[in-house]
């Protein structure tokens, strides 16, 4: 049982234009039962809002979240972020911005340090990069985060790509992938998690058969089996 009261923060999305911090709710109770403080975080939704903001809420809320480790007795550098889909996408590129990143600043923003002690990906979205996913995951990402990735600036698209940043993880990584999802393939995970093995990024890949196959389905959906995987994977490596 964890007793450092460690923080895990779940992020709210599963394709871009659906999901809320509520949706974690059996799983933030699963983990507060095992003795972990949980935040669920909400981050607007396109496509009324449109790529980066939703990282810059991302930012914001750990900045805030921090703030608060005093209060609640937590050790701030000990924070883990978690999402599905979309918001295990921006857990991931949470994990690569340095404190003077430019993806994710706003004046708002007064603690820059937002990179997570560790990253639980579940089905992830990897890149803004078109042909590395479905092109159903393709079509969410280039029309409802409003841009086009032939015309935009070649950086932009690899900065924003937790895939092409392997040198730049500094913390371990989870993937949870359920062997149904075809929007997301698994062969551009695997080759994900051989990036960052070659960086010396502790990584780990879990698949398996569970009901969570829908990237718009409720994480009250998780399946014990993947409650346990990402319990092992926090007692193993918030050390």
């Amino acid at each position: 049982k964890n007793t450092k009261k460690d923080i895990l923060v779940f992020i709210s999305g599963s394709n871009w234009q659906n999901g809320d911090k509520s949706d974690w709710k059996e799983t933030a109770d699963y983990f507060c039962q095992k003795g972990y403080l949980v935040a669920c975080v909400n981050v607007r939704l396109a496509p009324n809002w449109s790529f980066p903001i939703q990282i810059e809420d991302l930012r914001l809320a750990i900045g805030f979240i921090k703030k608060q480790a005093g209060l609640l007795g937590f050790a701030p550098h000990r924070l883990t972020v978690a999402g599905v889909a979309s918001g295990a996408y921006l857990a991931l590129l949470l994990a690569v911005l340095t404190p003077n990143e430019y993806l994710g600043r706003s004046d708002e923003l007064i603690d820059t340090i937002t990179q997570p002690k560790a990253v639980i990906a579940i089905s992830p979205i990897i890149s803004l990069q078109p042909g590395m996913q479905s092109s159903q995951i393709d079509e969410l990402t280039t029309s409802l985060l409003n841009f086009d990735p032939s015309k935009e600036l070649d950086s932009f698209i690899k900065d924003g790509s937790p895939n092409v940043r392997a040198k730049d993880f500094k913390c371990p990584v989870l993937f949870i992938h359920h062997k149904n999802n075809t929007a997301i393939p698994l062969t551009s995970l695997q080759t994900f998690q051989k990036e960052l093995l070659g960086f010396q990024v502790p990584v780990k890949l879990i698949t398996g058969n569970e009901k969570y196959t829908d990237i718009n389905a409720s994480t009250n959906q998780l399946e014990v089996e993947t409650l346990k995987a990402m319990e092992s994977f926090l007692l193993e490596f918030l050390v």
